[in-house]
């Protein structure tokens, strides 16, 4: 693994350790929104750098989010119930 892809492994882990409540946004079906988009092409584009074969990218992208999914998922189960933090009245901070 180059170390683009592990920069981009290392964002994607930080922000589910930082908002676990995200998990669940990722792991259900739902439609992409303009930067998920965005977020893909340029892992897209990292992969790309690694020299694998564009037929296989897709591929290596669901892989990598797979498994960086699966490792935050102990992170997650530590986090706030989302109708919680709805009933709160406080909205989570995404950046």
């Amino acid at each position: 693994m180059g170390d683009q892809q592990r920069i981009v492994q290392r964002q994607v882990r930080t922000l589910f350790r930082r908002h676990p409540w995200t998990l669940p946004l990722v792991t259900t079906a739902r439609r992409m929104g303009p930067q998920e988009c965005a977020w893909g092409e340029t892992a897209l584009r990292v992969i790309a750098e690694a020299d694998i074969a564009p037929a296989d990218r897709g591929w290596v992208l669901q892989l990598v989010n797979g498994y960086v999914r699966g490792a935050a998922v102990p992170v997650a189960d530590r986090a706030p119930d989302p109708a919680a933090i709805e009933r709160s009245g406080r909205r989570p901070n995404c950046r």
